[in-house]
């Protein structure tokens, strides 16, 4: 099989394509500092969130060409998050 294109629905998905790579992006916990979230779980889960964050975006930036989000706001914060890429 040799494909044009891959399609993710979800990201990270930690390999890289040889053809462009169009991902999904869906972790909401990562662009919304501000949720309610942040202030009901516990410090050692934040802290474990915030290390997985920092490697999902490594993988984003080194494997997805385009990102696709759902709504507007979803881009404009993923741009700030991972800028450079294609959304």
């Amino acid at each position: 099989i040799h494909p044009d294109i891959v399609f993710s629905i979800f990201g990270p998905v930690y390999w890289k394509s040889s053809v462009p790579h169009v991902m999904g992006f869906a972790i909401g916990h990562y662009i919304y500092d501000d949720s309610p979230y942040w202030n009901i779980i516990s410090k050692k889960e934040q802290l474990l969130l915030k290390i997985r964050k920092f490697f999902h975006v490594y993988y984003l930036k080194r494997d997805a060409s385009v990102l696709v989000c759902e709504t507007d706001d979803v881009k404009k914060r993923t741009s700030y998050l991972i800028p450079g890429k294609q959304y």
